[in-house]
């Protein structure tokens, strides 16, 4: 794994002042557009702030093979909103790479009816009469219904190229990973980086100065916390003592985190 101390040195001020500040669903859904997620997912991916999962179709198989994996881990527990963000990102993906003349004759109409999709999940979300395990459930609806019109597409032009149909797989992109601290009893915190380059842009690049600042995350030492990606570490020891650190997860090795860095 690869840890990124200079740039945690440079946005330790900044983030520290995050930690108690929540990202409210209803205040985050009214001020998320889909517009905005494309503008955001596009930006991300031209800046290199994240890597887009080049999109895996294998037309030497019958049926096809495709695979469209996470840009990043989707926890809609704790924020709803990673489900219309990852999917907005698959779709730059396949905006991305998918982008000979043919391709996107197919892929226009395909990705405006996914968009549609996102949509409907930003509505839900600001729907302030939903939420908790209803709100869960009908965005995950939304989610299936994203997948069925892929596969539903995809199996239509696999027959129209003397295809059977299609299979789709995906690899596993989390990990188990073990946290520490070194010294002992530091209270340790995270936040996905996708998350907090969301906050960036819209403050940013959209002149959102209104925007909703995400929320770190605490968990205990004790447990095994699935992670993947880039994620932002705050370890407190005291008022006194603290360290914030930039980490790409790639791995289930245990990290421990000391006053100057991790190992």
């Amino acid at each position: 794994m690869r840890r990124n101390r200079t740039e945690g040195r440079v946005v330790v001020a900044l983030m520290l002042g995050l930690s108690g500040t929540a990202f409210s669903v209803e205040t985050v859904s009214a001020q998320t557009s889909q517009a905005d997620l494309r503008a955001y997912t596009e930006y991300a991916a031209r800046s290199g702030r994240v890597v887009l999962p080049r999109p895996r179709i294998d037309w030497d198989r019958d049926p096809i093979r495709y695979a469209f994996d996470d840009t990043i881990r989707v926890d809609v527990k704790t924020d709803p909103l990673d489900l219309p963000v990852n999917a907005q990102f698959t779709v730059t993906a396949i905006r991305t790479y998918r982008d000979t003349p043919t391709q996107r004759r197919f892929w226009t109409p395909v990705l405006g009816r996914v968009e549609n999709e996102i949509s409907g999940m930003l509505s839900l979300i600001n729907d302030k009469t939903v939420e908790g395990e209803a709100l869960r459930k009908q965005l995950l609806d939304r989610a299936g219904r994203i997948a069925e019109i892929y596969r539903e597409e995809l199996t239509r032009l696999a027959r129209e190229n003397g295809k059977s149909g299609v299979a789709t797989e995906r690899r596993v992109s989390f990990h188990f990973v073990n946290l520490f601290t070194d010294p002992a009893g530091g209270v340790i915190r995270y936040m996905p980086a996708g998350r907090w380059s969301l906050y960036l842009f819209m403050t940013t690049e959209r002149n959102r100065s209104d925007y909703p600042r995400p929320e770190w995350i605490t968990i205990r030492q004790t447990e095994e916390v699935e992670l993947s990606g880039k994620n932002w570490f705050w370890i407190k020891w005291s008022d006194e003592l603290e360290h914030i650190e930039l980490v790409r997860i790639t791995g289930n090795q245990p990290i421990t985190f000391t006053p100057t860095g991790s190992r």
